[in-house]
């Protein structure tokens, strides 16, 4: 694996387990068996790295959710939503949370390029939520006065929260039964 794939590959595992502040370039250094003069060689600030981070996020959903819509085994929105969590939740090992939502945890410590690529992230995902909801309403899967916007901020928190708490609980490993409840709720 070329150098550069290997950095992204260790960076995003401690952000999804240790958080973006708590490792340093000498970790990744030291894990990969280079100089931290070579590491800088990649990117040349811990801020340049996690952009390439977002990025490389923003490629892997847009992948997913672009797989997830391609496929005809799955005939509805409704369906084809579920899928899209269920393969983002399964990238995570018990020990991880959502890379951004690391990111977020440390927010308004960034500079301002590294925020406005983490929200521009955050509206990336949101949209994607956003367009399968309202293709679910558009197929009449979901009745037509929901509010599209709120039901994609109430997935999104059962998403994230569900991928915190089940750190400490193995309770929230039930998420997809939670799902199917709320697709209940918002059919009504």
């Amino acid at each position: 694996m070329p150098k550069r794939e290997q950095i992204l590959k260790i960076a995003s595992q401690k952000i999804r387990t240790v958080g973006y502040s708590n490792f340093s370039y000498a970790d990744i250094a030291k894990e990969i068996g280079i100089t931290k003069p070579s590491l800088h060689y990649y990117f040349a600030s811990k801020e340049d790295l996690a952009i390439a981070i977002c990025d490389l996020t923003e490629n892997f959903w847009r992948t997913a959710f672009n797989k997830v819509l391609d496929n005809i085994n799955v005939p509805t929105a409704l369906a084809k939503l579920e899928r899209l969590v269920n393969k983002n939740i399964k990238t995570l090992q018990k020990d991880e949370i959502c890379g951004l939502v690391s990111f977020l945890n440390s927010y308004e410590a960034f500079p301002e390029t590294l925020q406005k690529r983490i929200t521009a992230l955050v509206e990336f995902e949101y949209s994607l939520y956003l367009e399968l909801i309202q293709k679910a309403v558009t197929e009449k899967e979901l009745p037509n006065n929901i509010d599209v916007n709120q039901c994609t901020v109430e997935l999104i928190s059962i998403i994230k929260g569900s991928m915190i708490y089940r750190r400490a609980d193995q309770h929230f490993d039930q998420m997809l039964p939670l799902l199917h409840n709320l697709f209940h709720y918002w059919r009504r």
